[in-house]
């Protein structure tokens, strides 16, 4: 979990800047550059990256007038996802701010540590709640000159100041409640998180909590299990099978001697009776799942190996044909669309790939500037069929599928025939076409 101190540390930056920016009451609202910038942070460098967060944020407030805001929070459930809050002056300001030194190097010293970067451009929806607005009433009122005047004041107006302080400390809560409130929303659980199990059959910490055994009508049993990041079950077998619901998060899944699958929220695994097999969270996600098992003993085996965990790039890829590696990268290619994850499409898409939906064709570029905008969001997508066919370096998928997408801010679903096309360039293969084709029926 973050550490409630950098928290408060990162809090008091954002209450401070709050007063510093005070400084000039008439700074224009509508040249101000604000935007969100979201990161997923790799789970073992989270406290270096941390550290390098906070020397950059106190840098920039204390020597740069026109960084307005720099206000950080992270998922309560999973601290690897990190959303900061960013007011510049203008955009000379920002533009000003990528040059400085601090910046460089928080940048050179974070590259390894990010694993995805989203940026949005934001519109405060009241602006009279925008922390320029607070500032002008704490200006009005003295607050700066009381807070840097400090003991030449009467006891009388340091208590005003420390008064005028708080109300920015309590703005400042407000602005994280608001920014984390879809996260929240999205992330709170549906059941209660049960009990922490022993250590018996399992890696790591898990949760367990049943809500209802088999009986002489429903002859199975419900339970809800969750898994902090990188907790995983030994093998085991189910006698007479089951199935797991994932509620949240993102998990492992893998049968004996099978490649190790990656399941996301919305997916239903069918744990046929009687096969090996084990499931658990992924290095840097939380896992939750309801699962529906038949009432017999399950049978546990070994232990999962770390190998068999975090298999390298190598061993994983060598166990599989070139049509399994196409099909699992085009299954995790449709999770970066949903995840809006830019970086990893890029490094995914040829530099000449063309894409074709119902609205027209484009290119790369736009492609991804799509995806980030959210112009298009592909929120999710049910696969029912794929065949591959490789010919020399290429490659032809077809995919029938149901795709659940956010267009102009409305949610529609359609079942769509999508043919992908990919090179094999330099030993990596390359996404160099992507065309939707609606269905009627």
């Amino acid at each position: 979990m973050v550490k409630t101190a950098s928290l408060l540390v990162l809090l008091s930056i954002t209450v401070m800047q709050t007063t510093f920016s005070c400084g000039n009451p008439a700074l224009p609202e509508q040249d101000q550059m604000v935007r969100l910038a979201k990161l997923v942070i790799d789970s073992t460098q989270l406290e270096s990256y941390q550290t390098a967060l906070k020397e950059e944020i106190e840098a920039s407030v204390r020597l740069e007038p026109g960084v307005l805001t720099l206000y950080a929070v992270a998922a309560k459930n999973n601290p690897t996802h990190i959303t900061i809050l960013e007011i510049y002056a203008d955009t000379n300001a920002y533009k000003a701010h990528l040059q400085t030194p601090h910046f460089i190097k928080y940048k050179t010293s974070t590259k390894e540590m990010v694993k995805s970067l989203e940026l949005t451009e934001v519109t405060p929806l009241i602006p009279s709640m925008k922390i320029s607005r607070l500032c002008a009433v704490l200006h009005g009122r003295g607050a700066i000159q009381q807070f840097f005047q400090k003991k030449r004041r009467a006891s009388l107006d340091e208590i005003q100041t420390s008064v005028n302080m708080k109300k920015a400390f309590h703005f400042a809560i407000l602005l994280s409640v608001a920014l984390s409130v879809q996260v929240s929303a999205q992330d709170a659980p549906i059941f209660p998180k049960g009990e922490k199990g022993p250590n018996v059959h399992h890696v790591g910490d898990v949760w367990l909590h049943h809500l209802s055994n088999a009986d002489t009508i429903f002859k199975y049993n419900i339970a809800v299990a969750t898994f902090a990041p990188g907790a995983r079950l030994d093998w085991h077998i189910h006698p007479g099978g089951q199935q797991l619901l994932i509620t949240a998060g993102t998990g492992y899944y893998q049968e004996r001697n099978k490649p190790l699958e990656t399941v996301h929220k919305g997916d239903v695994v069918k744990c046929q009776p009687g096969v090996e097999h084990w499931h658990g969270a992924t290095p840097d996600n939380g896992f939750t799942y309801l699962a529906v098992t038949a009432p017999q003993p399950t049978k546990w085996l070994e232990r999962v190996s770390d190998e068999a965990y975090l298999p390298t790039p190598k061993s994983s890829a060598s166990s599989l044909t070139p049509e399994q590696q196409i099909t699992e990268l085009s299954k995790q290619k449709w999770q970066w669309m949903a995840d809006k994850n830019a970086d990893a499409l890029a490094d995914l898409f040829h530099e000449k790939s063309v894409f074709v939906h119902m609205g027209g064709s484009w290119g790369k570029d736009r492609e991804l500037e799509v995806i980030k905008s959210g112009g298009i969001h592909y929120k999710k997508a049910d696969i029912h069929e794929v065949s591959v066919n490789i010919m020399d370096n290429t490659a032809i998928l077809l995919n029938r599928i149901t795709l659940l997408a956010v267009v102009g801010g409305n949610e529609v679903t359609n079942p769509f025939t999508v043919t992908e096309a990919y090179v094999k360039e330099g030993g990596k293969w390359k996404l160099g076409s992507l065309s939707f084709t609606k269905l009627l029926n």
